[in-house]
């Protein structure tokens, strides 16, 4: 997988070069640069669809695109007095962009699978399914409530970055003691049965396209209605929903990838081959 992972670090260092060039520039300060990064992406979207119609660079795209959005995104978390905000700011978005749009393409190749273990979920294995039900109408209830000007007192500038933390450690804690379990030999067992493994899959599933979906509207309402969030003072509370929805997608990405890792690999060793094919084209 020689050209893949070259590629990969090609497209790597073109990012960075990005990056740096940008760095101290008025990148990001203007509101007109995250409109044209939107556009961008979508054109960008638009132009490389034909290879975007295909399953494993629509995968690939979405994991390549997550780690900068990540990455950003706990440098604007833990480098409250850094230099270059608006800068790391516009990047973040940038990147997001980016993950959203190779969101929806992988989406769009898995959505049937996804529905129908959803479906099987609510109609076969209706306990999980109205535990998984109940569990996300009461995350979208304390959402509702908390955008109020009582959730400043809760979560204001003094406390976000300590709960943000919190939030952080459980998603990691809670996916790394996930793969803890499947390292025991009963739960393997009872995993490799598909009805208890596709189960698993649906609640894991189904989550994912939920946090991935409130990480996103939380974050256009932090970037385009700061006026409203801070007349209301609930800044804080915003940044700590899009904080906890971002976590809680990270996490359920890394449970998703665990049940999918040898696919995965296979995708990245067929878009070699199809590297490896392009080459040799005249």
């Amino acid at each position: 997988m020689r050209r893949f992972w070259a590629w990969m670090a090609l497209l790597t260092g073109l990012l960075g070069a990005a990056m740096v060039l940008t760095l101290g520039t008025r990148i990001g300060v203007p509101m007109w640069h995250y409109h044209v990064s939107l556009l961008g992406v979508f054109v960008a979207a638009a132009v490389g669809w034909p290879f975007l119609k295909r399953r494993r660079v629509a995968t690939i795209a979405m994991l390549y695109t997550g780690v900068p959005a990540v990455a950003t995104g706990f440098v604007m978390l833990y480098t409250r007095e850094f230099g270059y905000k608006e800068w790391i700011t516009w990047w973040h978005c940038v990147t997001s962009f980016a993950l959203m749009v190779a969101f929806l393409a992988h989406w769009l190749h898995n959505h049937p699978r996804l529905w129908g273990f959803t479906r099987r979920l609510f109609t076969k294995r209706r306990i999980p399914g109205l535990v998984l039900g109940a569990t996300w109408a009461g995350v979208f209830l304390a959402a509702l409530l908390t955008w109020g000007s009582e959730a400043s007192d809760a979560i204001h500038r003094e406390n976000y970055r300590f709960l943000a933390s919190w939030a952080i450690l459980v998603g990691v804690g809670g996916s790394y003691g996930a793969w803890l379990l499947y390292r025991f030999p009963a739960m393997r067992a009872r995993l490799a049965r598909a009805e208890h493994r596709n189960r698993a899959r649906a609640l894991i599933d189904t989550s994912l396209f939920l946090a991935h979906w409130g990480a996103i509207v939380t974050g256009f309402v932090l970037l385009y209605a700061p006026l409203w969030l801070e007349m209301n003072g609930i800044r804080y509370v915003g940044k700590w929903w899009h904080t906890a929805t971002s976590v809680a997608f990270l996490a359920l990405v890394t449970l998703h990838v665990g049940f999918n890792a040898r696919l995965l690999a296979a995708h990245a060793r067929r878009m070699d081959q199809d590297l490896a094919l392009a080459a040799t084209k005249p």
